[in-house]
């Protein structure tokens, strides 16, 4: 499927939206790596594929299932750089577009990087402290605790001494993703083995354990909770007693994590997929992906996506590669 005007696409994020049927945002291979006008939908439901164009780069997109026969699901997806959040009906019978705090069709905001759904509410993460929660009633920046100290005027930072900019500038988390098993417990992860948890109404700083870019957060119930990141970094733990590494020997950054059949899967940026089985880790065998960075599960299905390729499986042992035909 060649839609006359981008010959190859970059897969950036993807999953499955019921049995079968996968979403993938990618980018025009056409395109400047710093052009953020634009990016591309991709459905592939039972092997065909549809396309919807979406005027801004996305950084993240999720599923949110409901009960109502009429919209089963819907898609949420957030800009990079436009803190602009997309909701895509099924079959795209809707599409309805929303701002973030501070956002406007004038300005953006700089480098979201996960959107994710937790009791019904949704949550951004981003550079510079940036957290956002979205409720019934709208949305609300959600960064209590870590939120960067209000300046009275904006480019006041420009007659700071330098100690005094380091100072200010250290209190900025660069959060690159965020999860938890209820809107109470909630963790996020970021650059410099940053570990944030709200479990009382405020963001606390968790102990340090490495300077490691954390680049995933997993939390699987209440006591165990996954984090993942650069240089091979697994760690396990929770809020309370801790976290710990475990040992996975592997000699690359870890970009994507999930837990499927009861074993949590690893997604490698340049050697693929790893399995964790509780004791120990190793590669999944009869996967033909040599570079992973989304894993996601559902309808009792694990999606592996790659740049290129990107295959589905009900086993974790025969894997379906699902290969966008502008790729062929």
């Amino acid at each position: 499927m060649n839609n006359g005007i981008y010959s190859t696409v970059t897969n950036y994020d993807g999953f499955i939206v019921r049995r079968d049927a996968v979403v993938f945002i990618s980018k025009p291979d056409v395109l400047e790596h710093d052009d953020y006008r634009r990016s591309t939908l991709y459905t592939c439901a039972n092997g065909t594929w549809g396309h919807q164009a979406i005027p801004f780069m996305v950084q993240s997109s999720m599923v949110v299932a409901y009960d109502d026969s009429k919209t089963p699901f819907k898609i949420f997806s957030i800009g990079e750089m436009s803190g602009i959040m997309e909701i895509y009906w099924p079959m795209g019978l809707k599409i309805e577009r929303e701002y973030l705090p501070g956002a406007t069709s004038e300005r953006g905001l700089l480098h979201l990087k996960q959107i994710r759904e937790v009791d019904g509410k949704i949550l951004v993460v981003g550079i510079s402290s940036q957290i956002f929660m979205r409720d019934d009633s709208g949305w609300h920046v959600f960064n209590q605790g870590i939120e960067p100290p209000q300046l009275k005027v904006e480019n006041s930072k420009k007659g700071l001494t330098t100690q005094e900019l380091g100072d200010w500038e250290g209190h900025l988390l660069d959060l690159h993703s965020i999860d938890g098993c209820s809107i109470g417990r909630l963790y996020a992860v970021g650059s410099k083995g940053t570990i944030i948890y709200r479990g009382d109404g405020t963001w606390r700083r968790l102990p340090k354990l490495t300077n490691a870019y954390l680049r995933r957060v997993r939390v699987i119930s209440p006591d165990v909770v996954f984090i993942v990141g650069d240089e091979g970094v697994l760690l396990k733990g929770n809020s309370e007693s801790g976290f710990s590494f475990v040992d996975t020997g592997i000699k690359d950054d870890i970009l994507g994590v999930e837990w499927f059949n009861g074993k949590l899967y690893l997604g490698a940026g340049t050697t693929g997929v790893y399995v964790y089985d509780g004791t120990s880790v190793s590669k999944v065998p009869g996967l033909a992906l040599s570079e992973c960075h989304t894993l996601h599960s559902g309808a009792g299905q694990l999606l592996a996506v790659g740049n290129k390729d990107s295959y589905l499986t009900d086993d974790a042992i025969q894997w379906k590669l699902l290969r966008n035909p502008n790729n062929e």
